[in-house]
């Protein structure tokens, strides 16, 4: 009972560090902009690598179109051999003028094939602020605005991930994942250090600024595109701003096998982002981000061996819910709904999904097999994923 009691105030303490961390960062970032005026909206170029297969795509493309002035333009980019994808694109740029569709030959099979289209995208951009924007993410105008507000003091900028809760699947377990930890991982550390990467998901820059650093060719060959991204041009002396703005995220997950690769997908760009930190870094993020699970993990069963420590942990259990949404609503995270039980379970399964990173470092990509290579270097397997 007093190790599962040990291992409980641990992890309750982190997660109060983290929080009150969080809280130090929002008075300080930039939360709401202004409406999105015709100057602006004219001036402004969204990029979007789309890949058909999940059935919300076409939704979430059409909701984006009528969540932005007509005036802020579009440029989709579809692989040639997409043919459903290229239906999508096809009806819905003939309903909104605003949307420019490029088809993109098949990458080099060591090039990343998200940077790949990027860099064509940008070759085409004639506005003066690049936004990139994954496909199954959506922008408010509010947060566009402060996107490019930000670029006055800094050189890119990037927002926060909430997944919109599907009504079934195991795409619930994903949602929970995310905005349980969107919040408490990307703010703590802005209180004494530089953000440590970006979301790709979603972040804006200046169009010429990219280009005077070579724009995306020259991180062509690396498997994580942001990291990348973030570590090319920081080193080039740009400022990124972590923003405080959300962007909502709706994915498919309709298998259990679809929410393991994706989840071991997202862990081992984690691991490969940690194994590059400086020592400093690499503690913190073990601390803070990497152990709690664990404490959890075991925690949990030890606790219910005496009605006492079962019920102590019953109530930070409570607590701990408490304070994620109470982060969230603080924050102003856009949920419809956030359950106690997935997000419990979407923390007890990370311990499990660590260990599968650090066991297998390939991923499932697009429907290709990938391996690492030697750092952040990649090469495209035979077998069948």
């Amino acid at each position: 009972m007093l190790i599962a009691l040990i291992l409980l105030a641990l992890y309750m303490s982190i997660l109060t560090l983290k929080c009150g961390l969080a809280l130090i960062a929002l008075r300080t970032t930039q939360t709401r902009g202004g409406g999105v005026d015709d100057a602006i909206a004219s001036q402004i170029t969204v990029a979007q690598p789309i890949l058909s297969g999940d059935p919300n795509l076409p939704i979430v493309l059409r909701r984006q179109l009528e969540g932005l002035p007509p005036e802020v333009e579009f440029i989709w980019l579809i692989d040639e051999a997409d043919t459903e994808g290229r239906r999508i694109a096809t009806e819905l740029a003939a309903e909104f003028k605003q949307v420019h569709v490029e088809y993109c030959p098949p990458c080099a099979i060591d090039e990343n094939p998200k940077t790949f289209k990027l860099s064509r995208a940008l070759n085409k951009c004639r506005r003066r602020w690049f936004v990139v924007l994954d496909d199954d993410t959506e922008i408010a105008k509010e947060s566009l605005v402060v996107a490019v507000e930000s670029l006055a003091e800094s050189q890119l900028y990037t927002g926060l991930p909430a997944y919109s809760v599907p009504d079934s699947g195991w795409g619930r377990l994903v949602a929970h994942f995310v905005n349980s930890h969107s919040i408490l991982t990307y703010l703590p550390p802005l209180v004494f250090a530089e953000p440590m990467s970006l979301n790709g998901m979603f972040y804006v820059v200046e169009t010429e600024r990219l280009r005077s650093v070579g724009g995306f060719d020259p991180l062509l060959h690396e498997l994580c595109d942001d990291y990348a991204l973030h570590r090319y041009v920081t080193k080039q002396g740009w400022k990124v701003t972590q923003g405080a703005t959300f962007q909502r995220v709706s994915t498919s997950v309709d298998s259990f096998r679809s929410y393991w690769r994706l989840m071991h997908r997202w862990l081992v760009f984690s691991l490969l982002l940690t194994r590059d930190q400086a020592l400093s870094r690499k503690i913190y993020l073990v601390t803070m981000l990497a152990l709690p699970p664990l404490l959890l993990l075991v925690a949990v069963p030890l606790s219910l061996v005496h009605p006492i420590s079962a019920l102590v942990m019953a109530c930070a259990l409570v607590v701990r819910h408490s304070l994620l949404r109470g982060m969230q609503v603080v924050a102003g995270m856009p949920l419809e709904r956030f359950g106690f039980g997935l997000s419990l379970c979407a923390e007890l399964f990370q311990p499990f999904q660590m260990a599968s990173a650090l066991w297998d470092s390939s991923i499932v990509w697009r429907g290709q097999r990938i391996r690492l290579r030697g750092g952040f270097r990649f090469e495209l397997c035979s077998e069948t994923p």
